[in-house]
């Protein structure tokens, strides 16, 4: 990735990048939201044992998940980097242009409250 000058969010939250002792260094608003079209595929049910002792049968549904084309996103543009899910940035490997958070931090609750850093290709 080139030297860039503007960071743009287009996942759905808010992205706080923090120091490394966790505290507020900056924060990026949602500019719009990047979404990858979805197919569901039906598979056969997996049977289950919800009590593990053989005296009861049940079915759980089960799909096969694929990802397709990219929508709201905006083409790639000298000087700018969009935040984006990492289901969109394995959906365009070709953009050097994507910057996904890592590092991720988690509250006490297990809520996301920030990223440390962000992967880049």
């Amino acid at each position: 990735m080139s030297t860039t000058t503007f960071v743009v969010n287009y996942t759905p939250h808010t992205v706080r990048l923090l120091r490394q002792d966790a505290a507020l260094h900056m924060i990026f608003e949602s500019h719009g939201v990047a979404r990858c079209a979805e197919t569901l595929d039906p598979l056969p049910p997996l049977e289950w044992d919800p009590f593990g002792d053989g005296g009861m049968r049940d079915h759980l549904p089960l799909v096969r998940r694929k990802f397709g084309a990219v929508s709201g996103l905006p083409d790639p543009k000298d000087g700018v980097a969009y935040i984006v899910s990492q289901i969109i940035a394995d959906a365009l490997p070709e953009r050097r242009d994507l910057l996904v958070p890592a590092d991720v931090v988690r509250g006490a609750d297990g809520q996301v409250i920030g990223c440390k850093s962000f992967a880049a290709r």
